[in-house]
């Protein structure tokens, strides 16, 4: 064998290891600036101004301006911080995820690694074929600190296209989702002129038991768009997708009853084709139009 083939050989398990390591090293650095950015959402969390301090003791319309804007700049702040985190999970996934073969598990325990604590529930990932090629699909919520309620997190749907050679961010949604742990998503069958379409629902943090709430997006490759937006509901379902669409059943409580309704995807939304309880008897559909009529 030529003596030089020898070198060549040699040299590529060293490039190997060499590209692994700095992989690797990518990734804690990633890690390492959430968890600093998670620090400073903790601690704006628990930092009370002098305004605040006072309107406690002393109420006063002076006061209560002064402690009403503390508390918007400190959502604000709290707001940036997040937008950051999603930043650094967007860095994540152009650095770790090979764009010619895709794991979507891997991808999900990587990014409950470095989101560690701030991950609400464990994201979800999965790859979907679109008319631009193949995307790779990412949602997750963070918690802001132990704020409950409308800022208690900051909830995504993300896409990540194959562009200069790695995955890149194409476009993100779910912002209408913020407030809400246990974020589940499925994806929905086809509307009748193709597409791809998702369904996302969690549950009210800090509510006085489970309030849903429930969104479609539809995906074309390149733009999310919200299809449906529903009231929320009071309940404990199960949601089953099924050919045309998707089941809900379960318990809901606003009428201490049980639904069993059936949707079903139409291009223009999507439309409930049985009462949502027993005891109502005519069905109404409810669409991207009419999107409160679904869900009452």
């Amino acid at each position: 064998m030529n003596p030089s083939h020898l070198v060549l050989f040699a040299m590529f398990p060293l490039c190997a290891f060499s590209q692994s390591a700095r992989k690797l090293d990518q990734e804690k650095e990633i890690q390492r600036r959430i968890a600093e950015l998670n620090d400073e959402i903790t601690r704006e969390n628990r930092t009370t101004s002098p305004a605040e301090k006072q309107f406690a003791i002393k109420a006063s319309p002076e006061l209560h301006e002064a402690s009403e804007r503390e508390v918007a700049r400190r959502f604000s702040t709290m707001d940036y911080l997040t937008s950051q985190v999603h930043g650094q999970v967007d860095e994540y996934i152009t650095a770790a995820v090979d764009p010619a073969h895709v794991d979507p598990k891997a991808v999900e325990r990587g990014l409950q690694q470095i989101i560690g604590p701030m991950c609400d529930t464990p994201p979800s990932a999965f790859i979907l074929d679109t008319p631009t090629g193949r995307s790779l699909i990412v949602v997750y919520a963070l918690q802001k600190g132990v704020l409950m309620g409308p800022q208690g997190t900051s909830a995504t749907v993300r896409a990540y296209n194959v562009r200069n050679g790695g995955m890149q961010l194409a476009d993100a949604t779910g912002t209408d989702m913020n407030g809400y742990g246990n974020v589940s998503v499925r994806q929905l069958p086809a509307p009748p002129s193709g597409g791809k379409w998702l369904l996302v629902w969690g549950q009210m943090t800090g509510a006085n038991g489970p309030n849903i709430r429930m969104r479609a997006y539809a995906y074309d490759g390149a733009k999310f768009r919200t299809m449906w937006m529903p009231e929320n509901s009071w309940g404990a379902f199960t949601i089953d997708v099924t050919e045309q669409g998707f089941t809900v059943d379960g318990l809901y409580y606003r009428e201490s009853g049980e639904r069993h309704d059936r949707y079903f995807v139409a291009d223009d939304g999507l439309y409930r084709q049985a009462p949502i309880c027993a005891e109502f008897t005519a069905p109404r559909p409810g669409g991207r139009g009419n999107p409160t009529a679904a869900f009452r």
